[in-house]
């Protein structure tokens, strides 16, 4: 059996890395103080943000990368057949064929 697939071993591509970033933005409930008043005048700690006036949160991001096939990994099911690339620099995970956006340019020296 002959599985063809659209990128070969040593194709130089384009590809889309999930990556996590923290992104911090100033506490809703404090507005950035890191205190809150009571009704009772009493100043406290912010509750939210721990006193300290910001958030942060992890957040799901894409950053496009640069690097070369080294292995390709056909998954094959009665539902669907997946294709996936080890590409060099990047061996702790697989990339999915959707996930590649293309050959690279040839970069001019």
């Amino acid at each position: 059996m002959e599985i063809k697939t659209k990128y070969n071993i040593g194709d130089v591509v384009n590809y889309n890395h999930g990556i996590k970033k923290l992104k911090r933005y100033e506490c809703d409930v404090c507005e950035g103080l890191g205190k809150v008043e009571l009704k009772n005048g009493k100043t406290i700690r912010c509750p939210r943000c721990d006193g300290d006036g910001i958030k942060v949160v992890e957040v799901n991001d894409v950053e496009e990368r640069c690097g070369t096939i080294k292995e390709i990994r056909v998954d094959i099911s009665e539902e669907e057949t997946m294709v996936m690339y080890s590409i060099a620099h990047d061996y702790s995970r697989w990339t999915l064929e959707r996930d590649i956006t293309g050959i690279a340019e040839p970069l001019d020296f």
